[in-house]
């Protein structure tokens, strides 16, 4: 963030999930909240930046998933005292 802060335009809200066990490095987009990414680090990252930036989804099924992935988004932010 520090380098290239001032060049963020946008975000991205994703998420992944490892496949295990594999012989090979396997990532399967997933729905944000339901994988990996540690959503209290990223806000707080997106949060440090001297501007506001959109935060987008994309990639999802069903509305229903878009609601949940923002519900997710919203508890962590709030949780974290994080203006969204």
């Amino acid at each position: 963030m520090a380098l290239f802060g001032d060049r963020i335009v946008s975000a991205h809200a994703k998420d992944v999930w490892l496949e295990e066990p594999s012989i090979s490095v396997i990532l399967r987009e997933v729905r944000p909240g339901s994988g990996h990414l540690d959503y209290a680090a990223y806000l707080h990252a997106l949060d440090g930046l001297r501007h506001e930036v959109p935060l987008m989804m994309e990639h999802l099924p069903s509305e229903q998933e878009y609601d949940l992935a923002a519900d997710h988004i919203r508890a962590v932010a709030q949780r974290e005292g994080i203006e969204v």
